[in-house]
């Protein structure tokens, strides 16, 4: 298994012994809720149900080659990924246990059409963590055990659309091309003073090739023709299905009244790499902007300025953010 899948659990890659040894899952537990009655073996029975699917995880945190010093994962920071060895890797895991729901993904290395398949692709919180210390080598080597818990989370944005991007979309100056553009949803409504923001995600129709990368902005007006770049993500291959983004450090609290506009950036040179799921809604009930002109490589635009001829309005993209 360890030579054919790739694990990361939110900001977190594991990479020591190249993956974990072993995951276990997804599992239920069933269980009973009693009211304990006194001088009576058993009580009576309040609730019957099954706590939410989770996963036992085991592996070991130690230098790749065996080497002192050496790299055994890679964390997320800001936009990139950085390596991190033993120590700091179980450094990093130990407050992540406290740290809120993360997303857990499986994926596999092979590739099945030109794109990994996913094994697992949803967000859990770290129920247990034990780590344990083999004296005698040269280097630190800790194995650990981790029990995830199903988490839920609450998402914000447009979740619900059923067509694809089309080839063309009157008036955008679009084409049949993603790569060069950022595209924008605007959201507003339902945020709560203070969420934080845990993950950015969009929906794919279909995929064949390419990377995407998000971002969050922040205007001043429903439509305003000027949006502050807040954060944005590492860039990541893309899926079919919901693509999530962890956001690691937390940049966004999300405040009530705020006009946001969720964005997703790609590398393909054409809807041949991917579609984005779409809600072609009535016009004016929302609005999807494009900017042109832009260098995957080198990120989002901040300040994000769309043209008058590239907001269309109308049409909502599959983007959401996701708070715990």
């Amino acid at each position: 298994m360890a030579s054919r899948i790739l694990v990361s659990l939110g900001p977190f890659s594991f990479s020591s012994g190249y993956t974990p040894q072993g995951i276990e899952g997804p599992s239920r537990e069933s269980y009973i809720v009693e009211h304990a009655v006194p001088g009576r073996e058993g009580g009576i029975t309040e609730y019957v149900g099954s706590r939410r699917a989770g996963y036992q995880i085991r592996g070991f945190l130690a230098p790749n080659n065996d080497t002192i010093g050496g790299p055994a994962a890679s964390v997320l920071s800001g936009t990139v990924y950085v390596a991190v060895d033993s120590d700091a890797s179980k450094d990093f895991l130990i407050p992540l246990k406290a740290s809120g729901a993360q997303l857990f993904k499986v994926e596999s290395i092979a590739l099945v059409s030109g794109v990994r398949y996913m094994y697992e692709n949803d967000f859990f919180y770290i129920e247990n963590l034990t780590f344990g210390y083999e004296a005698g080598r040269g280097y630190p080597y800790y194995p650990y055990s981790m029990t995830l818990r199903g988490a839920s989370t609450k998402t914000f944005g447009q979740s619900s659309g059923t067509a694809s991007m089309p080839t063309a979309i009157a008036g955008s100056g679009l084409g049949s091309y993603l790569s060069g553009y950022a595209m924008t949803m605007t959201w507003r409504s339902g945020f709560y003073q203070g969420g934080l923001v845990v993950a950015l995600g969009f929906n794919c129709l279909s995929i064949a090739s390419g990377s995407a990368r998000m971002a969050v902005f922040n205007t001043s007006g429903p439509q305003g023709t000027s949006q502050g770049l807040v954060m944005q993500t590492a860039s990541q291959p893309v899926h079919s299905g919901w693509n999530y983004f962890p956001v690691r450090p937390i940049l966004l609290a999300m405040n009530s009244g705020n006009f946001y506009q969720i964005g997703v950036m790609t590398d393909v040179v054409s809807n041949s790499g991917f579609t984005i799921a779409l809600l072609d809604a009535a016009g004016g009930s929302g609005t999807t902007s494009f900017q042109s002109g832009i260098i995957y490589s080198s990120g989002f635009p901040d300040p994000f300025a769309p043209s008058s001829g590239l907001r269309i309005s109308g049409i909502q993209l599959d983007l959401v953010l996701l708070t715990v």
